[in-house]
């Protein structure tokens, strides 16, 4: 979801982070003092996503982003959904030091969109000496491990939407936690977040079949008819971008059968891909929206990404034209 000059205001659907009832946040709960403590007015300023409109507000010296929240919280009576809570199950381990074992107990954090477990980067690390000094066949590789000397292996952890991945009630803090009664004495985990790389779309729609009012181009592309298909589409793309893998790449011809398998649409023409930066430190806020610092790929091209990098999908219907 993005805000710009042209659409400086956004609706956006909230849910309960935490499971339980208790966390279903309502807006009209006074407190004894007249408050209301559980009312959302400000966003978290150690939320990473948010770090280009803490330094705007530090330089404006004034808030620049208005929260108003009118509706109670809904989700938090869900522990999970059902077809989440099946793969869990699925994914259930029958022994405690199982890789599958701490994959499961991260993917309980709340706040964890994907983990993934990895030993050893790298492989062998054939700059050693010892390599081409033997024959493999003649000797042991390598002596017993040292049970007193420390291991580490390594879990990398994809935050969901909202989740704080620093802090003393973070996201890392909430994963180390969930491995210390699993791991045996001696092994260690580096808990390290995917580098997040957000992913968005750019096209023209032949709409067949929709009934969208008469006139301009942009009397079509902003009315309501129009507004509710391109939201269709990009909940289309989101699905399929939220279950990639990390490195998987964002790949041109899924989000193109995405986009077709909408009823309605007749054609996609000029479908590009785009990505956004980790970083927007050289983004200029007088500018316009963010969306202008994205990385336009060529017609037909995927979005490759490194093993350590997890797609995120950027809201952004501007790029969706109906012509």
């Amino acid at each position: 979801m993005a805000l710009s000059i042209a659409s400086p205001e956004r609706k956006a659907a909230v849910f309960a982070f935490y499971p339980g009832p208790e966390h279903n946040l309502s807006p009209n709960v006074a407190a004894e003092d007249g408050s209301f403590p559980q009312r959302i007015d400000r966003w978290n300023p150690l939320d990473p996503n948010l770090s280009e409109l803490f330094i705007a507000e530090t330089a404006a010296s004034a808030p620049l982003v208005a929260i108003a929240h009118t509706e109670p919280l809904v989700g938090g009576e869900l522990q999970w959904t059902d077809t989440r809570y099946r793969e869990l199950l699925l994914q259930a381990p029958r022994s405690l030091w199982t890789v599958e074992a701490i994959e499961i107990a991260v993917s309980l954090v709340p706040g964890v969109r994907q983990v993934q477990v990895r030993d050893a980067w790298g492989g062998l690390d054939l700059s050693q000496s010892i390599f081409g000094n033997f024959n493999f066949i003649e000797r042991l590789f390598s002596a017993d491990r040292d049970v007193g000397s420390p291991y580490y292996f390594t879990v990398l952890v994809a935050p969901t939407p909202g989740a704080i991945w620093d802090g003393p009630d973070g996201l890392r803090v909430s994963v180390e936690s969930a491995i210390e009664d699993l791991r045996p004495i001696s092994i260690f985990p580096q808990v390290k977040e995917a580098e997040e790389v957000g992913v968005g779309i750019a096209a023209h729609l032949v709409v067949k079949g929709i009934p969208l009012p008469s006139g301009s181009p942009a009397t079509i592309n902003s009315s309501q008819q129009a507004r509710a298909l391109k939201g269709r589409l990009l909940n289309r793309v989101r699905r399929y971008v939220d279950q990639l893998q990390f490195g998987e790449p964002v790949r041109w011809s899924e989000v193109m059968w995405a986009l077709m398998s909408e009823p309605g649409v007749a054609d996609v023409q000029n479908l590009t891909l785009l990505r956004y930066p980790s970083s927007f430190d050289d983004v200029d806020f007088g500018t316009g929206p963010v969306s202008t610092a994205a990385e336009e790929f060529d017609c037909g091209e995927n979005i490759k990404l490194q093993t350590a990098q997890v797609p995120v999908f950027v809201d952004d219907n501007t790029r969706l034209r109906i012509v």
